[in-house]
């Protein structure tokens, strides 16, 4: 075959590849919240707080909220996108084999009660002696640095002492859907038995929420 056949060839497969695949349209933004009041329709469990001059859903230590909406027009997927911000010593992949630290410590989100994220985040140091992994931007039990994927890892600690920040993580989800309604639960299982305020020593918290839905052509 020559080889102006193989080119006009390849330019009819890339065309009929593309004229086969189905792009995303009329994207339906149908929760936005920055959380400056508690929205009681359509949330459960939802706490609100102060964070470096803005309000936060938060702060959660083992703790959860939901938002919950029905009466969604028609739509094949729906996009969830947020800020996430974790707070002070996250231990991430580490199973707590010393008096020091504790793990793994686990976040979570699901649709509908389907697991969509269930991994882990560490706020510690990354050196040749000392490492404590965490799974993001991958689900647990994926290895990977701390702060790998952070948007910004420099934020003010909620507590007072050596090493407490705070990471930053803009989030973003594309999950199958097509249900007339839908729950979304941010939730986490954070282990840190060792010591006495577990709030102060790690917790998490969510800004800038925006629910869409999307359909297909």
């Amino acid at each position: 075959m020559s080889y102006i056949k193989k080119v006009i060839m390849g330019m009819m497969l890339l065309v009929l590849l593309t004229s086969c695949q189905k792009t995303l349209q009329n994207e339906n933004e149908i929760f936005q919240s920055t959380f400056d009041i508690i929205d009681p329709l359509n949330t459960t469990g939802l706490t609100l707080s102060s964070y470096n001059g803005n309000n936060v859903a938060g702060f959660y230590n083992n703790g959860e909220f939901s938002v919950n909406l029905s009466n969604l027009a028609a739509h094949d997927f729906i996009k969830i996108s947020f800020n996430l911000y974790i707070h002070d010593f996250w231990d991430g992949n580490s199973t707590g084999n010393s008096e020091v630290v504790t793990g793994p410590d686990i976040w979570r989100m699901e649709v509908d009660n389907e697991q969509i994220i269930n991994t882990t985040f560490s706020n510690t140091v990354c050196n040749e002696i000392y490492c404590l992994q965490q799974s993001f931007p991958k689900n647990y039990p994926w290895q990977y640095n701390p702060h790998t994927g952070v948007a910004n890892q420099n934020l003010p600690g909620r507590c007072a002492g050596g090493g407490s920040i705070t990471s930053l993580y803009r989030i973003e989800k594309l999950v199958k859907h097509n249900g007339g309604r839908v729950s979304i639960r941010f939730s986490d299982l954070l282990k840190q038995s060792n010591v006495p305020d577990q709030t102060c020593d790690e917790s998490w918290s969510l800004d800038n929420l925006k629910i869409s839905t999307l359909r297909t052509n």
